[in-house]
């Protein structure tokens, strides 16, 4: 559900993760059958998935099982902790992907190979250069695959094609007094990652690691920001506002902040959770380093954002404003009334909630 794999089935629940696969199989919540949460009056419920098809069909009482169920997904632990889960899963022949790979040359080749090419895939997800500016802006790798059967695994790797590799290269040096993210190394990086790519590559066989969690090959990878550290910004808009996801994107690589991490993707239909962040269009997530005018880029973007109809990703989030947020996300008091029925006194807060006055 992102390129790494140090996430817990409770906070995959509470963030309502989201993956490569979206496009074709939703997110996470839409694969869980039932969870058992610790209520604030010690109780544990354990809560199924409901049939109704929308939230008006879960019933009226703020308290009932299925609008509990949902107010739980995506709902960043406000309404409980889940103390077990059941969750479906695809059983599979082998860990290995067979990917197809695709070097576009500018933001609209890429926007148009997904639109036009991510249906015949179950994944598929696009790095970006958002450095690299003119003619070539938000060219790209995309990647698009599906899971491996075993006839499609060579003899080697079809003597154990369920073995799990985890390769580390080692862990990066707390030893840097300043971030090694600057213009120099950004551009170094941002044609390394390009380039390394092949133009055109279809079926090559990729591990779990390799296609899903590629940031886990070096341990502490974030140490490269340097003390400070970084943010991650992560929108969706409606495939409606195409313009405006363009002009978002023109506004981050011209904006003089640096990014190297940089993901694009397609979602599918949302869910019933009120606050889940999914809703199909484009989104987009960069890795900012913290520094002087942040603020002013993210408020920018969050001004185009919303007014399209968008929203900010909370799991990603530390510095919406709650009037922001309520435009964001229009749900928000279906999800307040939950959350008084089942924690009135607020025993299950955080940060973000006092933020955003949850």
């Amino acid at each position: 559900s992102s390129d790494l794999r140090q996430v817990t089935i409770g906070g995959a629940i509470a963030a309502d993760v989201h993956g490569k696969n979206h496009h074709t199989q939703g997110s996470f919540g839409n694969h869980v059958r039932s969870f058992d949460l610790l209520t604030a009056d010690g109780s544990v419920r354990t809560l199924e998935r409901p049939t109704g098809g929308s939230w008006d069909a879960l019933g009226s009482n703020p308290s009932g099982d299925g609008r509990l169920f949902w107010a739980t997904i995506g709902g960043m632990g406000l309404t409980g902790v889940i103390v077990g889960a059941v969750v479906e899963l695809q059983r599979v022949e082998t860990a290995y992907f067979t990917v197809d790979t695709d070097r576009c040359s500018d933001i609209d080749d890429l926007m148009a190979r997904m639109s036009t090419g991510d249906d015949d895939y179950n994944y598929s997800v696009a790095w970006f250069d958002a450095v690299t500016k003119g003619r070539h802006m938000g060219r790209a790798v995309l990647t698009r695959g599906d899971k491996a059967k075993l006839a499609q695994l060579d003899p080697k790797r079809r003597r154990d094609p369920l073995k799990f590799v985890a390769p580390s290269f080692g862990t990066i040096p707390e030893v840097f007094p300043n971030r090694m993210v600057n213009v120099a190394t950004a551009k170094a990086f941002s044609e390394f990652w390009f380039r390394k790519a092949p133009k055109h590559q279809v079926g090559a066989l990729q591990n779990i690691t390799a296609f899903f969690h590629p940031l886990d090959i070096v341990a502490e990878w974030n140490r490269v920001y340097g003390p400070n550290g970084f943010l991650q910004y992560q929108f969706v808009v409606p495939f409606s506002a195409h313009e405006t996801f363009k002009r978002c994107f023109e506004m981050i690589v011209t904006s003089g902040h640096l990014s190297c991490l940089n993901v694009l993707k397609r979602f599918g239909p949302g869910n019933l959770s009120p606050l889940s962040f999914p809703m199909p269009g484009w989104t987009l997530t960069v890795d900012l380093p913290i520094e002087a005018g942040l603020d002013k880029l993210c408020d920018a973007l969050d001004e185009e954002v919303v007014s399209v109809g968008g929203r900010v990703y909370l799991a990603k989030d530390s510095r919406l404003t709650a009037g922001r947020f309520r435009q964001m996300y229009p749900r928000l008091d279906d999800f307040l009334a939950v959350r008084r029925q089942a924690d009135p006194e607020h025993l299950f807060s955080s940060d973000l909630a006092r933020r955003l006055e949850l």
